[in-house]
């Protein structure tokens, strides 16, 4: 029996599955600027429509083709996107399932995702000892990574970071790949994220900033966007964002580079881990028994957004994650946590 995906409206775009729609939202969510099935290409006979243009990221440029697959790529898959790539002279990713974390149910020749994403990235270019080159198939072959989007420590530098890889021939026009068991790195015992590519210098980065270093691939920014896109419920074929009406004009209450501090708006806002329940109170009443303090001094409207688009159905009861889920939110706002008060930043 043949499943076909399911047609979805997002921001008055249709999609043409509810899994493209996801990834939208993810790209909203931590800001990102995309575009949907613009640029259309001929492959010899075929005709191929990218799914995604990326644009921006914050206030960087980006210049990035995105395809998105619900499962393991076949071998014309990804050569599809390498050919597009090196045709358009543009990096392309081709990303397989959801977003967030990946979670294999198997590993091996024959891998298969329980839950999460990888990508492979597809440079147009390879810079090889200063100059930038044509990567040639098998070149890119050799050097292929799977990958994670992942940002530096500060939120602001996006990249893909590598994971597993093998690649093996079968002959000279087949070849199979496979995702590898556990790899001794430092990022493996920090992340459970395992980068084994001996060519990666070769490969060019694509760096959404000019800041390197401090790589860091589960930043608030990203868990933030990874909740908000698979906690996204479609009834009537549609899901927007909910915008609380006068968010934006709190939000200009307060002020830049300075703690809010306003008596007559000011709330506090709790959290049980036993119940999964979010508590707002005002901020000079009595904190609830057996809850968490995620702020002391808020405007009301800013607690009620963060609330009415994390549905209980995602609600963890581990403090760690509600936490990066939080801060997630008010970086995307440009908001930052003073001790247990709020302040907006110019960046």
């Amino acid at each position: 029996m043949i499943m076909n995906a399911i047609e979805t409206i997002y921001k008055g775009r249709r999609f043409r599955s509810r899994l493209e729609a996801r990834w939208a939202i993810f790209f909203d969510a931590i800001d990102i600027g995309w575009e949907y099935e613009t640029e259309g290409f001929e492959l010899g006979k075929t005709r191929y429509l990218t799914d995604f243009k990326l644009s921006s990221f914050g206030n960087n440029e980006v210049d990035l083709f995105v395809e998105i697959k619900p499962k393991r790529p076949s071998i014309e898959d990804i050569k599809k996107c390498y050919q597009v790539s090196i045709k358009t002279g543009t990096d392309m990713l081709l990303i397989c399932g959801t977003p967030g974390l990946p979670e294999f149910s198997k590993l091996g020749p024959d891998w298969n995702l329980k839950t999460g994403y990888v990508s492979l990235h597809f440079p147009a270019k390879m810079t090889v000892k200063g100059n930038d080159e044509v990567t040639p198939f098998n070149l890119w072959v050799e050097s292929c990574r799977f990958n994670l989007f992942q940002t530096g420590s500060d939120g602001y530098s996006l990249d893909s970071w590598p994971i597993y890889w093998a690649i093996n021939d079968i002959d000279n026009e087949t070849r199979s790949y496979s995702i590898l068991n556990r790899v001794n790195s430092t990022i493996s015992e920090k992340h459970e994220v395992y980068g084994v590519n001996p060519f990666g210098s070769l490969i060019r980065s694509h760096y959404f900033s000019y800041k390197l270093g401090n790589r860091l691939i589960d930043h608030d920014r990203l868990i933030y966007g990874y909740e908000l896109a698979t906690c996204a419920r479609f009834e009537h074929d549609e899901f927007n964002l909910t915008i609380i009406d006068g968010f934006y004009r709190e939000l200009e209450l307060i002020p830049f580079r300075r703690v809010y501090s306003s008596v007559e708006n000011s709330y506090a806002l709790y959290y049980s881990l036993k119940n999964r329940r979010f508590i707002s109170r005002k901020s000079n009443e009595k904190k609830p028994n057996d809850t968490i303090t995620l702020i002391k001094s808020s405007p009301k409207l800013i607690i009620k957004q963060f609330v009415s688009n994390y549905p209980k159905s995602r609600r963890s009861n581990q403090e760690s994650q509600i936490r990066k889920v939080w801060k997630g939110f008010l970086f995307r706002y440009r908001i930052r946590l003073k001790g247990l008060k709020l302040k907006r930043v110019t960046k």
